[in-house]
C-alpha cells in the first residue's frame, strides 16, 4: 500500500503529461546486462507483452516469453536475466496510461511471481514417478528402410490428465539416434525451430495456445499409451534395449519437456 501511495503522489505532482514517466521511475535503475544480443531479445519479449497487458493470459505469457529466451541462452546468468527482464516488464506496466495504479501493482506482483518462481504448481504433480516408460520391443536391421524400430509404452501415474507429444528427432535407443519417424504421438519441434515436417507442432505455438493439451495427444490419469519410433540410421553392434524418449507435456497453461528413460521405475 505504501508503494501505491508513493506512486499516486508522484502522478499527482507531475501532471498528466509526466505521470507515466513518474511511475516508470519506480522501476529503479536498469540492471547491468553486458550481453547486448541477450538484452535485445529480452527487450523484444517485453514489447510483445504489450498485447497482453490487462489480459488474463498476461502472467502465463510473461513466463513463456522468458523461457523462450533462456532456451537459446542455456549458460546465461539466470538471476541477471530475471532482474533485467523484470525491469523491462515493470517499465511496460508502469508506462501504460490506460490502467490505474492498483491494477499496475497487481500485474507487477503477477509478473514477479512468473519470472522468479515459474510454474510453481508443477511441483504438486510432477515427480520422478509421474510417468513410466517401458520398452515393448526393439530391434535393428540395417538392410531395412528404417535401421531401428522401438515399440514402447508410457504409463501416466501423475494423477492428472495431460496432453503429450514427442520432441522431434531427439529420441535414442541403443545405437539409434537422429532423424525419426514416429507413430502414435504428435511431433513437437523445439523452440526456435523455423521449419519442420508437415503436421509438426511448433513449441512456440504450443506455449501460446489457450489450451496446449488440446493440440497434443490426450493422456488421462491412470492411462497407458503405446507408440513406435523408427530411426533411419543406427550404429553397428549396439542393439541395446535402453531407450530415452524426450516428451512434451501440457497441463493447463504449463508446458514442459521431460526425458523418459526405460530404466526408470
Amino acid at each position: 500500500m505504501l508503494a501505491i501511495a508513493v506512486a499516486q503522489m508522484l502522478v499527482a505532482s507531475t501532471g498528466p503529461f509526466h505521470a507515466a514517466n513518474a511511475q516508470a521511475n519506480l522501476c529503479g535503475e536498469s540492471p547491468l546486462l553486458r550481453d547486448e544480443r541477450l538484452k535485445g531479445e529480452l527487450d523484444s519479449k517485453a514489447s510483445v507483452l504489450s498485447r497482453f497487458v490487462g489480459d488474463l493470459r498476461f502472467k502465463g505469457q510473461v513466463e513463456i516469453e522468458k523461457s523462450e529466451v533462456l532456451s537459446r541462452y542455456p549458460n546465461a546468468d539466470k538471476l541477471m536475466v530475471n532482474q533485467y527482464y523484470m525491469y523491462q516488464v515493470c517499465i511496460l506496466i508502469m508506462s501504460d496510461a490506460r490502467m490505474g495504479t492498483e491494477k499496475k501493482f497487481e500485474l507487477l506482483t503477477n509478473a514477479r511471481e512468473a519470472i522468479f518462481n515459474p510454474s510453481a504448481e508443477r511441483k504438486t504433480w510432477l515427480t520422478p514417478e509421474s510417468l513410466k516408460l517401458s520398452v515393448d520391443g526393439f530391434y535393428i536391421n540395417r538392410n531395412a528402410e528404417y535401421n531401428g524400430v522401438l515399440n514402447f509404452s508410457i504409463d501416466n501415474r501423475s494423477g492428472n490428465d495431460l496432453g503429450i507429444g514427442i520432441l522431434t528427432n531427439a529420441a535414442t535407443a541403443g545405437g539409434c539416434s537422429g532423424d525419426t519417424n514416429v507413430v502414435g504421438l504428435p511431433l513437437v519441434a523445439p523452440a526456435g525451430t523455423m521449419a519442420a515436417a508437415t503436421g509438426t507442432i511448433f513449441m512456440d505455438m504450443l506455449k501460446r495456445a489457450p489450451d496446449p493439451a488440446k493440440l497434443l495427444r490426450w493422456f488421462p490419469a491412470g492411462a497407458r499409451l503405446s507408440a513406435t519410433i523408427r530411426w533411419f540410421l543406427c550404429s553397428a553392434g549396439m542393439a541395446s534395449g535402453t531407450a530415452t524418449v524426450p516428451v512434451v507435456l501440457a497441463r493447463g497453461r504449463d508446458v514442459l519437456e521431460l526425458s523418459l528413460n526405460s530404466g526408470q521405475r
